[in-house]
This record gives structure tokens, C-alpha cells and sequence, in this order.
């Protein structure tokens, strides 16, 4: 067992709370908490906060008209040694990790935990959603024809018609993530592909997220209107500041309630993976990470 004594939770008061752990799981959270033989980890009214996730798409040059739904950025994994320190000195215990591609239909995204262990142990996530690479302007017509085609032959699929060939494979794969109803993660560099991302969202009703760092505002209010989450900046560099600690709190938020892993990790709260960042402030510093219960970094003050 874990015991972070006089962790402060908010930002707003001086309120300081006990976070007990158990089994890599936040067992209890409350005041004078105390259990004999536990580890103690002495927070002293420093700001307790989750562990944050990080975000960091890989830059894409354009988009290629090919569908690779196969590829799962769980099979192309590597995340040790030096990055791996990287994250935990920003406070980043878990990330959301992409396909390296730039195809139309890129490959599934995975969720991992920043910790290096055995790899059934630090996956969060495996096939945690779908990643579809509209790109900008050139070729965008051919590439929104393309999944259109591949749409439509994946309806044909679904009322009992043979799909043969590679086609086949493609179109019975992605049924199956459909069907599993993964979220779908799509990257616009264009006010075109942002709003073309839109029609597929609302035509085939999918639970769609848009990653754009486009600022026109009609395409933004087009996004607002549609209650469609956006995506906006990387996720893989510390915050400087309470304000912006906050962001990453607010993000934390979004994407696990988007990639459905907002049931482990996200929050401070009873029955959630103990990932837990203690801060100080004054500069904002992580001085202690903790991923599912152990101490994984820490900073004498």
C-alpha cells in the first residue's frame, strides 16, 4: 500500500486530502487516513494532481491515398530509455501514440503508460480509435473519393455482399473496429478537410474527433455547431504555469472521455489507476510521479 499524505487537490483552497493506494488503484481519498505498514509519500500541501496525457501526432506532409487499417501503432512502439524521461519530468504519465504513416486511413492509435515495464502492463489501450489523415488542400478531392468508395463498399459488405481480395481484407477489418464503435481521429490541415471531416462525422454518425491547427472561423463555428471536439495543439511539453497546467487538466478530460479510457485515467478519484503527479509551483516543477501506485520519479526539495 501507498499512503500521499496532505495532498492539496484543488487550485482554488488550501484544502490538503490523504490518497491511499492499493493494487495500483486509488483505494481511498480523505482526511487523517492512516495505515500501518503503507508507504508514505509526504506531500505537505504541494498541488496533487492526475497524471496528464500526452499528445503527440507525427507530422504529416500531405496525405497518401492508401488504406492501411491494419497497422496498429501498438506493433510500432518505441518508447524507452531517453523519451521516456522526457515524459515523466513534464508530469505526462500516459500517451496517446500514433500510427507513423501519413495514409488515408492511417492505422488504430494505442494508449500507453509512460512507465517501462512489461508491455501488458504499461497498455492502457490498444486499438483506442482510428486514424484517418485527410491532409490540406492538394489532392483532397481524390482522397475524399477515395473513402467514399471505400464507404460505400463497406455498406455492401454489411448487407451480406462478398467483398474479395485485398479490398476484403481492408473492408473486414474495418467493420470490425466499426463495429466496436472506436472513436475515429481525424487529421485536417485545411478548412476544406476540416469541414469535409465534418460531413463524414454527421453523414455515417461517427464518434469523431478533428486535430486541425486551422483558425478560420467559419470552419471552427462549423465545428461548434456540430458539437464536434477539436483537437488543437501537442500535448508533449510541460506546462509553465498553473494556468496552463490547468489546460492539461481540461484536455486530460476530453480525451479519455473520447478514447472511453476515462474509467482509469484522467482524474483523482476512488477507483482510478493511481497516476498522480505531485507539483510544486513556484516555478511549476513535477517533483514526485506516480504510475499505478509506485514511485517513479522524485525530486528532494
Amino acid at each position: 500500500m501507498l499512503l500521499i499524505k496532505n495532498a492539496r487537490l484543488s487550485m482554488e483552497d488550501s484544502k490538503v486530502s490523504d490518497i491511499l493506494i492499493d493494487g495500483g488503484k486509488i483505494i481511498r481519498i480523505g482526511g487523517n487516513i492512516e495505515v500501518e505498514g503503507a508507504e508514505v509519500i509526504e506531500a505537505g500541501g504541494l498541488l496533487t494532481t492526475s497524471g496528464l496525457v500526452g499528445y503527440c501526432s507525427p507530422e504529416t506532409e500531405g496525405a497518401v491515398a492508401r488504406f492501411t487499417p491494419g497497422i496498429r501503432a501498438i506493433e510500432e512502439l518505441d518508447l524507452f530509455g531517453r523519451e521516456l524521461i522526457f515524459y515523466l519530468n513534464q508530469g505526462i504519465t500516459s500517451i496517446v501514440v500514433h500510427p507513423k504513416n501519413n495514409n488515408l486511413i492511417s492505422g488504430s492509435v494505442c494508449v500507453v503508460k509512460t512507465h517501462e515495464v512489461l508491455i501488458e502492463d504499461y497498455v492502457i489501450k490498444e486499438d483506442a480509435a482510428i486514424r484517418v489523415i485527410l491532409g490540406g488542400d492538394e489532392g483532397l478531392g481524390e482522397r475524399m473519393a477515395e473513402i467514399r468508395s471505400f464507404i460505400e463498399l463497406l455498406g455492401e459488405y454489411r448487407k451480406g455482399k462478398e467483398v474479395a481480395g485485398r479490398e476484403g481484407l481492408k473492408v473486414r477489418f474495418t467493420e470490425k473496429i466499426l463495429r466496436k464503435r472506436h472513436p475515429v481521429i481525424f487529421r485536417a490541415e485545411s478548412s476544406s478537410a476540416v469541414l469535409d471531416a465534418v460531413r463524414l462525422i454527421e453523414r455515417y454518425n461517427l464518434s469523431g474527433v478533428v486535430e486541425t491547427s486551422v483558425e478560420n472561423r467559419y470552419t471552427l463555428k462549423a465545428l461548434e455547431d456540430e458539437r464536434i471536439h477539436t483537437i488543437r495543439e501537442r500535448r508533449d511539453a510541460p506546462p509553465h504555469n498553473l494556468e496552463e497546467l490547468q489546460e492539461a487538466l481540461e484536455f486530460n478530460r476530453r480525451i479519455t472521455r473520447f478514447l472511453n479510457i476515462d474509467h482509469r485515467v484522467g482524474e483523482i478519484c476512488v477507483g482510478m489507476d493511481a497516476d498522480i503527479v505531485i507539483w510544486e509551483e513556484d516555478p511549476l516543477e513535477a517533483v514526485s510521479v506516480i504510475i499505478d501506485g509506485n514511485l517513479i520519479g522524485r525530486i528532494n526539495r
